[in-house]
């Protein structure tokens, strides 16, 4: 898998989230010394590594919130030209996209091909805020706030919802139907005069890697794989995911590091991916190695959703 098979660049200027999903390790990590923002040297040395690539996808973002980044929007407009980028694209709860930055947002992505995908786990406040941990009023506010600026300005939003996950693995408590998820949605467009309508996407609730829910002690268990000859999952040969410290991990899915392989602060990408440390892991994720019970990709309840 060669350097220039990379298609989408996952960049995390901050490890910081307003959420905590109870389905995400993120509230597990928040305290942890992993947790922290970008400094601009680093910023500068990943634009000068990823400047010798030619991506269809730039994310400004990995495992987190875009919008905690103060200086996000200079830093995704840089990302996009230098990636010399398709794509740019946002995923983000909505809390912090107060009106200010839904304007910034919409200066930022205009003439540029883009995608913003909201994540709104419910359709009700009780609901919502047990599922996602954040202020239900505040975060459909700001949906809504964005959804009316896109009647006007060229914004592509997608509003996604998990809302249910295999047999006996979430409490009733934690369900949201898609019947219900699509009324709820309907009802709003009408109620907003909405005509320029968001995607909508709804699927079954992606287990982060076999995590227990802490916060809810609720369990949801994956098949864990004997092996993996069979899974063939897009992120290990396209993707790039590159920390908020110029490290690299195989997947978003990481959030505790245990699959680490190089770091942009010292060696550049040619070098990084001609490594022993990633053809070791790169064989591992593919079946190619024996790996340990509890290897990343054992856990991955939905590997094939490499989105």
């Amino acid at each position: 898998m060669a350097l220039h098979d990379r298609r989408t660049a996952h960049v995390q200027t901050t490890f910081v989230c307003s959420g905590k999903c109870i389905h995400c390790l993120y509230p597990r990590c928040m305290h942890s010394q992993y947790h922290g923002t970008m400094s601009d040297a680093v910023f500068q040395t990943v634009l000068d590594r990823l400047a010798s690539l030619t991506l269809d996808t730039v994310y400004p973002c990995l495992e987190n919130e875009p919008f905690a980044d103060p200086a996000i929007f200079e830093r995704a407009d840089a990302l996009f030209n230098t990636c010399n980028a398709l794509w740019l694209k946002f995923t983000t709860n909505a809390l912090l996209l107060d009106a200010k930055k839904r304007k910034q947002l919409a200066l930022l992505l205009e003439g540029k091909n883009h995608e913003i995908q909201i994540i709104f786990h419910g359709t009700q406040k009780e609901h919502y805020t047990r599922v996602m941990g954040i202020p239900f009023s505040e975060s459909l506010e700001n949906v809504l706030g964005l959804l009316l600026l896109a009647q006007d300005a060229e914004l592509h939003v997608t509003v996604c919802c998990a809302g249910q996950g295999p047999a006996g693995s979430l409490f009733q408590n934690y369900s949201c139907s898609k019947e219900a998820f699509f009324l709820f949605w309907e009802s709003l467009f009408r109620k907003h005069n909405i005509r320029k309508r968001p995607r909508m996407r709804y699927r079954p609730y992606l287990d982060r890697t076999g995590s227990s829910l802490h916060r809810s002690g609720i369990h949801m268990l994956p098949p864990i794989r004997e092996d993996l000859k069979t899974l063939h999952c897009l992120r290990v040969p396209e993707h790039l995911h590159v920390l908020h410290t110029g490290e690299l991990v195989l997947c978003s899915m990481d959030y505790e590091r245990g699959t680490l392989f190089g770091n942009l602060m010292q060696n550049d990408l040619a070098g990084i991916f001609s490594s022993e440390a990633w053809n070791l892991l790169s064989d591992s994720a593919r079946g190619l190695r024996a790996t340990p019970y509890d290897f990343l990709c054992k856990r991955c309840l939905y590997p094939e959703r490499a989105m």
